[in-house]
């Protein structure tokens, strides 16, 4: 069985989330560089990395930059 995730939601369960927690953005990528900001603000305890020259996979389009952030996030927790 194929799970579609199109039409689910979880905005209204991101404050459960209590962990340090990292989400990595990109310039080219599916979501609005707004609502990745709105993810990170609504975890308590969360930051967001934006990549400029990402995209949905900037591991591999904006190595250097997902990284370093990545990285970063490591050594400070």
């Amino acid at each position: 069985m194929r799970c579609n995730l199109k039409d689910r939601e979880r905005w209204d369960r991101l404050h459960e989330i209590k962990v340090k927690a990292l989400t990595i953005g990109a310039q080219h990528d599916e979501m609005d560089p707004q609502d990745m900001k709105k993810m990170a603000s609504l975890m308590a305890d969360s930051s967001l990395a934006f990549c400029l020259k990402g995209s949905h996979m900037s591991m591999w389009a904006d190595q250097q930059a997902y990284f370093k952030h990545l990285l970063d996030f490591l050594h400070a927790v």
